[in-house]
């Protein structure tokens, strides 16, 4: 398992770093952080997330994967924390879904994909706690998606692992190219959501 995860992380890690620096997430956990900037972000985010969970979803049946993914679904908190902004989502990106198909064809592709989302509620709590303060956003209100899995997060995350770790791995290389492909299609995502 660790193997695979060192894997992932080493792969990744110029995508990932390049997310953090992007102007719709850089500064989300100081203070001069606008509530505007918060809004377009959970916008861009609703996009990405609905394309990528979408196949997610079912792509686990048509591969027969014995992991829960609808019970880790996330697109109900970016539409919640909408609804409580006033400020409804919208479906702009023209070609994101027809990417994010293309992206996850096999299981390990499969799994490659849900290394970025998983992988992306471990920091969320301390945006959390920081949206709390700057903009008091909370987890009740505004704050769903970035509460993520509240308390079970890191539960969550080891139950990922463990199933990474059970699933048969043939194709390391075909794991980390989804998952690098995957934090390509945040960053497309956002890029679209900045301008």
């Amino acid at each position: 398992m660790m193997m695979i995860l060192e894997q992932l992380k080493l792969k990744t890690r110029k995508q990932h770093s390049r997310l953090h620096q992007h102007p719709l997430l850089k500064g989300i956990t100081q203070s001069g952080y606008s509530l505007a900037r918060y809004i377009q972000l959970l916008k861009a985010y609703y996009e990405i997330y609905s394309a990528i969970e979408t196949v997610l979803l079912q792509r686990q049946s048509q591969f027969n994967l014995d992991f829960d993914y609808q019970a880790r679904y996330k697109l109900p908190w970016l539409q919640a924390d909408l609804k409580d902004l006033e400020s409804p989502p919208t479906m702009s990106h023209p070609t994101l879904a027809n990417e994010t198909s293309g992206i996850i064809t096999t299981p390990e592709q499969w799994l490659g994909a849900a290394y970025v989302l998983e992988g992306s509620t471990l920091g969320a709590r301390v945006i959390s706690a920081c949206l709390q303060k700057s903009l008091r956003i909370s987890p009740q209100f505004a704050g769903h998606f970035f509460n993520a899995y509240g308390l079970n997060t890191s539960k969550y995350w080891h139950e990922y692992q463990n199933f990474l770790a059970r699933h048969p791995i043939v194709a390391t290389t075909e794991i980390t190219a989804a998952a690098s492909q995957t934090f390509g299609l945040f960053n497309k995502g956002l890029d679209f959501y900045a301008q």
